[in-house]
């Protein structure tokens, strides 16, 4: 631990006279409807976590296709008598090549969970994640055909259970990729093989979503009204789905129940080609959704005509590959 904290320190004081120098003027020059970070808690605000900063931190850990990346505000904490200091949120990202979860605790340390397998605590190529605020995880264990529950307790992650297995009645999969929690704990799945969209209850109970002409979807977000991060809590726009599919090339908004409501196609968005893969919804409920063919965020407003892109190909800062 001393180590790491010297580590830490050291590379601190490298960095942060660049980091002063030049951020403003890196941001000023970035036009985009996005809020970038200009300070924080941390010396100078890691936000881009390359494999150096990665080795640092999480002695031989790699990135190994990097996945499904979900974040949330556990309610350990947060603390309702000082909101201002909200600033530590917990994340969990899906290392798919390697088999395993990579996650924090706070701002003290980095962790890994999982191996490559069939069993219990691993994962074959994994892709999608989400994580609610009570510490409730779940990952798309693409491979294995089912989806894993995890608990992040607030200082590490552990294995509850999995469920599922190959097939077509409901709580079976065929290469399921999406996951999204609602505010009520209950959990919506992209069910890809199978061309629709599942959703498992507080209580563990499956149900299939009415869905119309689903192909393959790929990635699932959710908004409610019951949500603490959500501007809309009435009307058209309170309750909804964000759905990926026919290979990435249509974004579609549906309700709760699978009724859809707005889509549009690639060929509707400037700038193409375009291959959407994963999809989030935004405080006002707008979309954002990345784009892998021109690597970029692609923005929509909560009808999904399209706002804005953001960054371009490359490894440098607001630059995405």
């Amino acid at each position: 631990m001393k180590r790491k904290r010297w580590l830490f320190l050291f590379f601190s004081f490298v960095v942060v006279g660049f980091a002063f120098a030049a951020g403003l003027q890196i941001i000023k020059d970035v036009p985009s409807t996005f809020v970038y970070p200009t300070d924080g808690f941390l010396p100078f605000n890691i936000h881009r976590a390359t494999q150096t900063i990665l080795s640092l931190y999480l002695r031989g850990a790699a990135f190994a296709d990097p996945r499904g990346v979900a974040c949330a505000l556990l309610k350990s904490d947060h603390d309702p008598n000082s909101p201002q200091n909200d600033v530590v949120v917990t994340l969990v990202g899906v290392n798919s090549a390697a088999g395993e979860i990579m996650y924090n605790v706070g701002l003290r340390d980095l962790r890994r969970f999982g191996s490559p397998g069939v069993g219990d605590k691993q994962f074959m190529a994994p892709t999608g994640a989400a994580i609610n605020s009570d510490g409730d995880v779940a990952i798309a264990d693409t491979g294995n055909n089912r989806i894993c529950l995890l608990k992040h307790d607030g200082m590490r992650l552990t294995w509850v259970r999995a469920t599922g297995k190959r097939g077509t009645r409901p709580g079976e999969f065929i290469a399921p990729t999406g996951v999204a929690f609602d505010s009520q704990g209950q959990l919506y799945i992209a069910d890809l093989g199978n061309n629709r969209l599942q959703m498992m209850d507080a209580k563990g109970r499956f149900h299939l979503l009415d869905t119309a002409e689903l192909q393959g979807p790929t990635a699932i977000a959710v908004i409610d009204a019951k949500g603490d991060w959500t501007f809309n809590q009435q009307g058209p726009y309170a309750d909804r789905l964000a759905v990926i599919d026919q290979k990435g090339i249509r974004l579609q908004t549906l309700t709760l129940e699978g009724k859809s409501l707005a889509q549009v196609t690639a060929d509707q968005i400037p700038d193409s080609p375009v291959k959407l893969w994963g999809c989030g919804f935004d405080y006002y409920g707008n979309v954002v959704a990345t784009d892998i063919e021109k690597s970029c965020l692609r923005k929509f407003d909560k009808d999904l005509h399209y706002l804005v892109s953001f960054g371009t190909a490359g490894t440098d800062d607001f630059q995405f590959t």
